[in-house]
């Protein structure tokens, strides 16, 4: 029994929430002067975002809800190169949100969705001689 009862509340530590990412795509011609990713850790519901400035602009990393609305912002100066910012996404609701980086003229955004997943129980049937 305790067995079933630690793989349930694995599976449920494992699965109570993700996260799924749109995959962007530059279009061709369309070059920014800045690399970005987005790296998710489900596990800790943490996203870190790294952005390489290759041309010493201003940058602006922001957090923004479905409604457009700002749930957080980094920025980075003209005189740095490179930046890995972490965002704890633990205290958002469920929905759509994106990670903008922007330099004023061209923008980057990385769709995010945090869903939150209910794991189904399983049903253990034991066998006991007595």
């Amino acid at each position: 029994m305790k067995t079933a009862f630690a793989s349930i509340v694995a599976a449920l530590l494992v699965s109570a929430s993700s996260l799924s990412f749109a995959n962007i795509t530059p279009k061709p011609g369309d070059q920014a002067p800045f690399e970005t990713s987005v790296i998710a850790f489900p596990s800790t519901m943490k996203i870190d975002v790294v952005v390489q400035n290759l041309e010493g602009t201003n940058l602006t990393i922001r957090l923004v809800d479905h409604l457009g609305i700002t749930q957080a912002t980094q920025r980075l100066s003209k005189h740095e190169k490179a930046l890995r910012t972490r965002f704890d996404i633990s205290a958002l609701t469920d929905g759509i949100y994106k990670v903008v980086v922007s330099d004023g003229a061209n923008t980057r955004t990385q769709e995010i969705n945090i869903s939150t997943n209910v794991p189904t129980p399983t049903t253990y049937r034991t066998v006991s001689i007595g």
